[in-house]
């Protein structure tokens, strides 16, 4: 069904996830939300319309799609009960082996983060802690802190030597117990809004990012300003 079909709301692949309460797979879309529906996915689609050769259980899910456009998932656990753990590489695709996310879940709980909720992730083959990490670790801490951030102004991309085209945030967080305020940047660059996929060229590498650049680039902001206010492993 993930390779076959995609999120009918936004229109992004599908990843299986596991649920690790209900000991089950589900679907994610790109969005970090679970569909209520499904829609074949457009490039297989046209490849299987021109009859090009498709894995056998991917062609008939494609040939059933089409005859109802949409297909209602049920028997997905409710988003106030789910807990996940991403079982694909994060930019490779690839999925995890089960000793592979035996160590992603290692590796979160040897920092106190929640492998069920995505703190950790692969990417590249390491893991990665995301900004949902970051923010437990700094609410676990219990240190006031605000966060804030907004995008460059020119003076600041001019600073920063920020491209034209490209899109930049600033971020900041100010931890109230010693008035230190540490900042981050993101940046989306132009490239990437436009790069396609490595192993199909009708697809873009990105697709999320080129759909919501704005906020992909606060994210990356935030999650540079909280990684380096409280970086994992220096609680004391």
């Amino acid at each position: 069904m993930a390779d076959a079909n995609e999120c009918a709301e936004h229109q992004t692949r599908v990843t299986p996830v596991w649920n690790v309460k209900e000991n089950t797979y589900v679907l994610l879309c790109q969005m970090g939300e679970m569909p209520d529906n499904l829609t074949p996915n457009p490039t297989l689609t046209e490849l299987w319309k021109q009859g090009q050769s498709l894995p056998p259980p991917v062609a008939d899910n494609i040939k059933k799609r089409l005859s109802k456009q949409s297909v209602k998932i049920v028997g997905q656990a409710g988003a106030t009960d789910i807990t996940l753990l991403h079982t694909k590489d994060l930019e490779t695709g690839e999925g995890l082996s089960p000793a592979q996310i035996q160590a992603l879940i290692a590796y979160a709980r040897q920092y106190n983060l929640d492998p069920a909720r995505g703190h950790v992730v692969q990417m590249h083959g390491s893991p990665y802690i995301g900004i949902d990490g970051y923010l437990f670790h700094a609410h676990r801490l219990g240190v006031p802190f605000s966060l804030k951030s907004h995008p460059m102004s020119g003076e600041e991309r001019k600073a920063y030597q920020v491209p034209e085209g490209d899109f930049a945030w600033i971020s900041e967080v100010e931890k109230q117990d010693t008035d230190a305020t540490v900042s981050g940047i993101g940046i989306v660059t132009a490239a990437e809004l436009t790069e396609k996929a490595k192993h199909n060229p009708n697809n873009l590498r990105y697709p999320v990012i080129a759909k919501h650049p704005v906020l992909m680039c606060q994210k990356r902001a935030e999650w540079q300003a909280l990684r380096r206010a409280f970086p994992i492993g220096c609680e004391a």
